[in-house]
């Protein structure tokens, strides 16, 4: 029963914070969210709710009825059944964006990639690039131009990721058929009209209008697969009911709906990657996986440093589990984790070494500026750390749904306790992952380091609280099933409620 109250509490608080016209989703002069006009009528209503409504209800049905099966299932009906769950997370996200008022809903999948004010890399890598190898050998003396906001702060993984696409569109003309057959039509033409009236470039022509849809349609598909590593690092740290749960919770964290194509949300799947490998190399008792693994969690590294240095807490809070599992039993433990750490360490460096060699680029001195050039934006925009240090947490609550952030704390309360009635060998490895997320997440509060824009710039948080708000649902627990269920359904209403509220982007101004 407590479990329902807090819940429908959260549910309801959300809501009526959501809803209602005050107050400002952040720091009124320094960032605030702008918030989406209510429908204007019933049928504007049932418009924008419908399909989230219809396709709400599809998830948490196969959900429950997941629920029931996983436990007995074996290793192969469950990969069926989170490849299923992965499509109906990309179904879920497609359906959800419905919520928001035309033609937001519409153009954000195609403009918020394209415009150069928002991101820019697609922009300057179909416009400003004209070799892929000049590029990268030339980026340390790009980024050197001091840049605070995206290319600047970011290594060359997502303008790499952008030139692959249109070199790709351009020699094969059947990948352009193929995006052009799944195209919204809609929003294709709404595109075409703002980019008319924008003028901030030439039209895009056919083979480069495929590449930007494309990389909408694969960001769209890596947020939707985060279900896939929230599953099995999870299973590795407690058992297969609540991996289930904590997988279907992540399907409904709102923030992912309001954000998604953009590269925040990619980084949410690739940082559960680099913990799914880490995680499972470290708890493995057989050498041959603990090698494969760590391996694969030096190329995980790799890829995601590439990406964005969003990426470096996950790193932490990796450290921090890592001790915590060593410190239980440090004799027995410390040899596996160090092998684990210097395999890992070896397949990265290896790899930066290879990189260096091929593009010429020295992704440490990247690194070393992309980290100089962040610490500038503050010197170019006001922000206030005591403003943002109250804002930055019910930002983060409402940013991955109230009734979720309720749960985990939950969670955490009862680890906190438990830790000191009977020490730190008194909890399971799902409990000690829950204490390092935290205490990491803690620590990039208090640092400052985001003042503005936390329920974007923390997308990489949330599969952390998927994973906590599942473990505070035993599966051995009355009515388990039930108090998940609810959970599950209320976070569904919420992240519709969120994506039909809440605008991550600026209002697109279109000619009907």
């Amino acid at each position: 029963m407590p479990h329902f109250f807090v819940i429908l509490l959260a549910t309801v608080l959300g809501a009526m914070l959501l809803l209602s016209p005050w107050p400002p989703l952040g720091v009124t002069g320094e960032w605030v969210w702008p918030r989406h006009a209510l429908p204007a009528d019933l049928i504007e209503a049932l418009d924008r709710l419908l399909w989230p409504v219809i396709s709400g209800g599809v998830v948490a049905a196969f959900c429950a009825a997941g629920w029931r099966r996983i436990k007995l299932a074996g290793q192969f009906q469950q990969c069926l059944l989170v490849l299923v769950l992965t499509g109906l997370s990309f179904f879920w996200l497609d359906a959800v964006r419905q919520a928001a008022p035309s033609p937001h809903r519409e153009l954000r999948p195609l403009w918020i990639l394209f415009d150069k004010f928002a991101s820019g890399y697609y922009f300057e890598a179909a416009f400003n690039v004209t070799s892929t190898k000049e590029m990268l050998a030339d980026y340390e003396a790009r980024i050197a131009k001091g840049d605070v906001l995206h290319e600047g702060t970011h290594p060359p993984g997502l303008l790499l990721f952008n030139r692959g696409l249109l070199r790709l569109t351009a020699k094969y003309p059947a990948i352009v058929r193929l995006s052009e057959m799944v195209q919204n039509q809609e929003s294709v033409r709404m595109f075409r009209n703002v980019e008319a009236e924008a003028r901030i470039s030439r039209p895009l022509s056919k083979t480069e209008f495929a590449a930007l849809h494309l990389s909408s349609l694969l960001s769209t598909m890596l947020a939707a697969m985060t279900v896939i590593p929230v599953f099995c690092v999870t299973r590795r740290l407690t058992d297969a009911t609540t991996a289930w749960q904590a997988a279907a919770l992540m399907i409904t964290v709102p923030t992912i709906g309001v954000f998604v194509p953009r590269s925040d949300v990619v980084y949410a799947c690739t940082g559960m990657f680099l913990t799914w490998f880490t995680v499972a190399g470290l708890l493995t008792e057989d050498r041959a996986h603990r090698w494969i693994f760590s391996v694969l969690a030096g190329l995980a590294l790799f890829g995601c440093l590439l990406l964005s240095l969003a990426h470096v807490p996950i790193i932490v809070m990796l450290a921090i589990f890592t001790l915590g599992f060593v410190l239980q039993d440090w004799k027995h433990r410390i040899r596996q984790t160090c092998e684990l750490t210097i395999v890992g360490t070896a397949s990265f460096v290896i790899l930066c070494g290879i990189w260096q060699l091929e593009t010429h680029c020295n992704l440490f001195n990247v690194w070393k500026m992309n980290l100089s050039n962040h610490a500038g934006f503050y010197a170019q925009s006001v922000r206030t750390w005591s403003a943002w240090f109250v804002v930055n947490p019910l930002e983060l609550a409402m940013s991955i749904g109230l009734p979720m952030a309720s749960m985990a704390a939950l969670l955490l309360g009862r680890t906190i306790r438990m830790s000191f009635l009977e020490g730190l060998r008194g909890l399971t490895n799902g409990r000690i992952f829950a204490v390092a997320c935290a205490f990491t997440w803690i620590l990039l509060w208090l640092s400052g380091k985001n003042m503005g824009e936390a329920a974007r710039l923390w997308c990489f948080v949330t599969p952390w609280m998927a994973i906590m708000a599942a473990q505070a649902i035993e599966p051995s627990a009355n009515n388990a099933r039930g108090t998940w269920l609810m959970l599950l359904v209320m976070q569904l209403v919420t992240a519709t409620i969120t994506v039909g509220r809440v605008s991550g982007f600026l209002e697109f101004a279109v000619a009907p």
